[in-house]
């Protein structure tokens, strides 16, 4: 089943970031993220810097933005949960996603976004960083 995303304005939380291997939650993210995804159909997401983002969406591209999956912070507890790397379908701890992962076809195409909130942004939310797939086997 594929889901429309309707936006993420209410989903913000802090981000931090940090230029060693473990996330530094006292330093504040800037993009760009260098996003870099594996192309199977269960794409494993990973960033650089290490750093805090509240939210990885997958979706396909065009016109109509389909939702294939999307985690993202809770609305309660860490406001920065999500650290690289994210396994598709798996969420990480403190976060919550719309539904389950919508099976990825191999030979489609998907765009990772990798996004923080911003509170200078209309939506409150902005991409840092991205990354384009083909899925295969």
């Amino acid at each position: 089943m594929q889901r429309q995303l309707l936006g993420f304005a209410a989903l913000g939380c802090l981000t931090a970031c940090s230029n060693g291997t473990e996330p530094d939650p006292n330093l504040v993210c800037s993009p760009p993220l260098r996003v870099a995804a594996t192309t199977s159909t269960t794409p494993t997401v990973s960033w650089s810097p290490q750093c805090h983002v509240n939210q990885v969406v997958i979706h396909q591209p065009g016109p109509q933005f389909t939702l294939m999956w999307a985690a993202f912070a809770s609305r309660t507890g860490d406001q920065n949960p999500i650290t690289s790397p994210v396994q598709y379908g798996v969420l990480p701890d403190g976060t919550t996603e719309f539904g389950p992962a919508e099976p990825l076809v191999a030979g489609q195409t998907y765009i990772i976004d990798v996004s923080v909130t911003d509170s200078t942004s209309l939506s409150g939310i902005r991409t840092v960083g991205s990354d384009t797939i083909v899925a295969t086997q």
